[in-house]
């Protein structure tokens, strides 16, 4: 019986980050290279970024997005 690797299942939320950059081969996991790059497209002229929460609805349309990968994320118009 063969181990599987962590986070197989692809999910983003509820994986440990660690795990995620182990499964994609890389020292920063890829939701955090993603979010990073859109703040820094689309958030630094934003007043309140990091101090006004964002409406549920569209913070739960981002998890699924991230969950489905990049293409969810494409899909969604986000990046």
């Amino acid at each position: 019986m063969s181990a599987q690797p962590p986070n197989s299942s692809g999910m983003t939320f509820g994986v440990e980050l660690s795990e995620q950059a182990v499964v994609a081969g890389t020292e920063i996991p890829k939701v955090v290279q993603k979010c990073t790059e859109a703040i820094e497209a689309f958030g630094l002229d934003q007043v309140g970024i990091y101090r006004l929460s964002g409406t549920t609805s569209k913070v739960q349309a981002l998890k699924a997005a991230l969950d489905q990968g990049m293409s969810g994320l494409r899909a969604c118009g986000r990046l």
